[in-house]
């Protein structure tokens, strides 16, 4: 049986299981904070080309219904707003997590996805409930509760 510092040894050696992008953990904290304004979040987003290419094809998309086109970072950001662009952020690094399907094609990638946001969804009820400061965060904690499952 392996100790618990060989596994350590052996996890940091796996090149397969992600790393979380920095740009989405300061993009998330940066939603969090309500002294982050307009300018902070755009300079965030514009540093990565993938976040700033999902808002634009999201405002771009048949689900919202905007009138005009929205070039610019900034004009999405004060459109989706700073909840929505959280949303984003988390979604798009849990996402980040699971491209682990293409590794083990044997693994339901699907099933775990639908779990884990339900568990979400369900972790955010019970935080708006009982009047938690950031439901999202609870959101964050139920979606991302089985990432030891990929290991």
């Amino acid at each position: 049986m392996l100790s618990k510092d060989q596994i350590f040894k052996q996890l940091r050696k796996t090149e397969n299981f992600p790393k979380l992008p920095e740009v989405m953990l300061n993009l998330v904290k940066a939603c969090s904070s309500s002294e982050t304004g307009i300018r902070d979040l755009t300079a965030i987003i514009s540093a990565d080309p993938g976040i700033t290419a999902k808002l634009l094809g999201i405002l771009r998309s048949g689900y919202i219904n905007f009138p005009g086109e929205i070039t610019t970072v900034k004009n999405a950001v004060i459109y989706l707003g700073r909840d929505t662009i959280r949303n984003i952020a988390i979604s798009a690094s849990a996402m980040h997590f699971f491209k682990i399907a293409k590794v083990l094609p044997e693994f339901d990638i699907t099933a775990f996805w639908f779990h884990a946001y339900k568990c979400g969804l369900a972790a955010k009820k019970l935080g708006e409930t009982s009047q938690l400061a950031a439901p999202e965060e609870a959101f964050l904690a139920g979606l991302l509760h089985d990432m030891g499952r990929l290991v």
